[in-house]
């Protein structure tokens, strides 16, 4: 608790975690027999716990390929792309959106929303006790810093936690380790490289820049800056839901006046939850069914 869970937990979540609940632990913090323990000790074998122990990665495209797979089974003059939602009106059922400079209208029988349970609410015209609601939903944001090297030290692992306050980052993780083919040849690497920020204080990008380059060197996965071909920055505004007491009572009423209006957030930030890629494609599975039913 002291070396890792503490530390590392209140770093992400940017607070103490006597303002978290317990509610998210079941399902990503595994807890092992007894049995397992006393094992380990007496064969000093290596146990595998969690829900990530193995994971499917596509050999070309990056995760992109998985969303090509779905949109290959649907119209393609049905799917909209590169527009900017204005306005949601539930009582007209209509969706305002800019397309190419021009405000457009569409019609709906039942939503299914998959942005940020807050940012849908931000836009709609619901009630003000919904309003009210949703800004006790809160959250942090996280700055992905993206980084092409020449010469990688790390081999073989996929991500490092770094629990240490003194760090600037609290994970970094290594692209080319999980799939080569996302380098050019052996003598590049590709990492990411994650920040919790809070998206309403702003941040300064170079200054935490310099410093995860710092802290790079600092922990011996960088020898030298020479090694650093470029980056690029990739800004998560709502990256973690804080569970905490306003989420515990505020979210399920709020899915239940969605509901009664044909509207259903769903997903890691419609259902504001902390989840993963096939979560989330079930619950949107699930959620055709429930439709069709």
């Amino acid at each position: 608790t002291e070396i890792f869970f503490r530390p590392y937990n209140e770093k992400i979540w940017r607070r103490k975690l006597k303002e978290i609940s317990n509610s998210w632990v079941k399902q990503f913090v595994p807890v092992p027999k007894i049995e397992d323990i006393v094992l380990n000790l007496i064969e000093d074998k290596e146990l595998d716990y969690g829900y990530n122990v193995f994971f499917y990665y596509p050999k070309y495209d990056g995760i992109q390929s998985l969303v090509n797979a779905l949109e290959s089974y649907l119209c393609r003059n049905k799917i909209l792309t590169s527009i900017t939602l204005l306005k949601i009106d539930y009582l007209k059922k209509e969706i305002y959106f800019l397309r190419n400079n021009k405000i457009e209208k569409i019609k709906y029988d039942t939503l299914v929303s998959t942005i940020p349970i807050v940012e849908l609410i931000k836009i709609s015209n619901f009630p003000s006790y919904i309003k009210r609601m949703s800004k006790d939903l809160k959250y942090t944001g996280v700055l992905c810093f993206n980084l092409a090297v020449k010469n990688p030290i790390v081999k073989k692992i996929h991500w490092i936690y770094f629990p240490d306050k003194e760090i600037t980052f609290y994970r970094v993780g290594f692209y080319n380790n999980v799939n080569k083919n996302l380098v050019p040849s052996d003598i590049y690497g590709s990492m990411y490289v994650e920040v919790s920020y809070d998206d309403k204080k702003g941040f300064d990008e170079l200054v935490i820049y310099k410093k995860i380059l710092n802290d790079l060197l600092k922990v011996g996965i960088l020898k030298s800056l020479s090694q650093i071909i470029f980056y690029k920055l990739l800004k998560i505004p709502v990256g973690y839901v804080i569970y905490d007491y306003y989420r515990d009572k505020n979210l399920p009423l709020i899915h239940k006046f969605l509901n009664e209006n044909q509207i259903y957030s769903i997903g890691r930030y419609g259902a504001w939850k902390y989840s993963y890629i096939s979560e989330n494609i079930k619950d949107a599975m699930d959620t055709v069914k429930k439709l069709l039913r």
